[in-house]
């Protein structure tokens, strides 16, 4: 058994498309842009609030003023149609009970990532990281690395669990092996682009495929 898995947060424990969406929306309304669909949501998220907002908008020159919108937008409403995907609090629990170290690791801005952590999944955590100024996005394995010396793990002893390719191609960065979750935003094809090989098609699937 592993001795820790790291989470990613977006579409993997929680979900936030509805969320995501409905904040970009009214970001973009105040900057004159038009409204994004769902799918698109589901599209664009992923690397991050800012290139989430340049996608959102396609305007290069106006995405920061989108994203400062975004960001004070969606403080207010971080809560808002989020919910945790069935099933993973019952991983979670399958997991303490064999002393496994839980962290979550997300692109999603630190001050939301900890706040819906700490809301939805209270003592649950050994470790929450999420987007800082200082440090890069995934798939940059900086974050990756920095949980595993933190929690004092090597890297054959972690697992990472994502449903994106970033996710697997920052997995891949860090010599740490991964779950693709289907459940989430990306298609196992594009799982599979970023060099996943496993996948699981439910949280409770995971229970027998982290080993």
């Amino acid at each position: 058994m592993k001795k820790l898995v790291i989470f990613d947060l977006d579409g993997t424990i929680l979900d936030t498309t509805e969320n995501l969406k409905t904040c970009m929306n009214k970001a973009l309304k105040e900057n004159g842009f038009k409204p994004i669909s769902y799918n698109q949501t589901r599209a664009f998220v992923g690397n991050g609030a800012y290139l989430f907002a340049l996608r959102a908008c396609a305007n290069e020159e106006k995405a920061p003023a989108v994203f400062n919108s975004f960001l004070e937008i969606y403080k207010d409403n971080l809560l808002t149609d989020v919910t945790p995907f069935n099933g993973v609090k019952e991983l979670f629990c399958a997991l303490k009970n064999q002393s496994v170290k839980l962290a979550v690791f997300s692109n999603k801005p630190h001050f939301a990532t900890v706040k819906l952590c700490e809301h939805f999944f209270a003592n649950t955590f050994d470790f929450i990281l999420g987007k800082k100024d200082e440090n890069p996005t995934k798939p940059n394995p900086f974050g990756l690395n920095l949980i595993l010396q933190i929690l004092n793990v090597n890297a054959n002893d972690c697992i990472l669990i994502g449903d994106g390719e970033t996710d697997a191609q920052t997995a891949m960065h860090a010599s740490v092996d991964f779950i693709g979750a289907l459940w989430g935003l990306r298609s196992i094809d594009q799982l599979k682009l970023g060099g996943a090989k496993v996948f699981a098609k439910k949280p409770q699937d995971l229970i027998n495929l982290i080993k």
